[in-house]
């Protein structure tokens, strides 16, 4: 509900959490500033902010994959993902 409710805000702790120390904080704050504009003007112009979406995810999650900036944070994501589910599959 954050997300979506306080967008800018939400992104500050989503870039706090994944690069802490390694992104200085004005670089943090104008992404979140620029996150929140241009998900408020996407939820303006649609009722539902998915609307409009493409069938190309995996495309995308590739991209970010090799991304310089995105890359290493997504791999450590996925692998503590990862981590999680092979624990409580091991737990049932």
């Amino acid at each position: 509900q954050d997300w979506i409710d306080r967008p800018r805000l939400s992104m500050r702790a989503f870039l706090d959490f994944i690069f802490r120390h390694h992104m200085p904080d004005y670089r943090k704050n104008s992404i979140s500033r620029r996150y929140e504009r241009g998900f408020g003007s996407k939820r303006r112009g649609s009722s539902h902010i998915t609307t409009g979406k493409f069938d190309d995810t995996e495309e995308l999650a590739e991209g970010l994959r090799r991304d310089p900036v995105f890359g290493g944070p997504l791999a450590r994501i996925e692998a503590l993902v990862d981590n999680v589910l092979r624990l409580q599959s091991a737990q049932q």
